[in-house]
């Protein structure tokens, strides 16, 4: 049994077509591996962080570390595209399991990083994806600052995720606290408590924040977004949003566009 046991810690994988070159220089493929590895992980806690400056910095620092001609990165593709496609995957992969440390619930991980995976299939060139990588950043930083639920009760937790998967839905605080089983006025005190607002300023918030996410990426109507975003007509909407950014819908719109040109 002694012996089975030792013989399981000396058992080593063999290290694949790494030592065929007939240069091969065993110090410096290990240090070039550990630099890889130590600069990847640099950027994931980067993202963890939450800070799109710090992985930005990262990220270049990344970027020009694989652009030495020792850090061989293998090809997976014979197409240019199909091969930075692949990497911008893997990236959106390594985000996705750099924020699941930051209590960030995986519905809304699942819902980006799917999100982002449909987009990059979808990419029609480098350009783009050097643009969803941009995206990228800002998602998953703001998940992480904006979506984690570290700190709440577990009730609240429940709350805030209910209310975000639900945006589109007529909910009120009854609606909330009868799928938690909770009485109004108990969960109203506790969110209020632990979030500094009132469940409908927090659902206020969050629509208004779907409807700027919906105005600057999309050509959908008022009327529309207005459905989408759980606030009735078209007119009700438009109030209640330039309550919030201090501008009619259109006019965030158009502001948008114009500062992307």
């Amino acid at each position: 049994m002694e012996n089975e046991e030792k013989s399981r810690k000396l058992f080593r994988l063999p290290l694949l077509e790494l030592t065929d070159s007939a240069g091969f220089d065993f110090n410096r493929q290990m240090q070039l591996i550990s630099e890889r590895y130590a600069a990847e992980n640099r950027l994931l806690a980067a993202v963890k962080s939450g800070d799109p400056k710090q992985v930005f910095s990262a990220y270049r620092a990344y970027g020009e570390l694989m652009q030495d001609p020792l850090q061989e990165n293998a090809r997976t593709s014979e197409d240019p595209l199909r091969d930075f496609k692949n990497s911008v995957l893997i990236t959106n992969t390594l985000f996705r399991k750099a924020i699941e440390g930051s209590d960030v619930h995986p519905v809304y991980i699942h819902e980006y990083s799917s999100y982002f995976g449909l987009r990059i299939e979808a990419a029609g060139s480098m350009e783009e994806l050097h643009l969803l990588i941009r995206d990228m950043v800002y998602v998953y930083c703001g998940l992480v600052k904006e979506c984690s639920l570290a700190g709440y009760s577990p009730s609240v937790q429940k709350a805030l995720l209910f209310i975000d998967m639900n945006l589109a839905a007529p909910i009120s605080t009854r609606d909330i606290a009868g799928e938690l089983f909770l009485t109004p006025n108990y969960l109203s005190g506790r969110f209020k408590q632990e979030t500094g607002v009132s469940i409908s300023e927090y659902l206020l918030n969050r629509r208004v924040r779907l409807a700027c996410q919906l105005l600057g990426t999309t050509e959908l109507s008022v009327q529309v977004i207005a459905a989408k975003t759980g606030m009735g007509d078209a007119s009700y909407f438009s109030k209640q949003f330039k309550k919030v950014m201090g501008r009619p819908p259109l006019k965030y719109r158009r502001i948008m566009r114009e500062s992307a040109e």
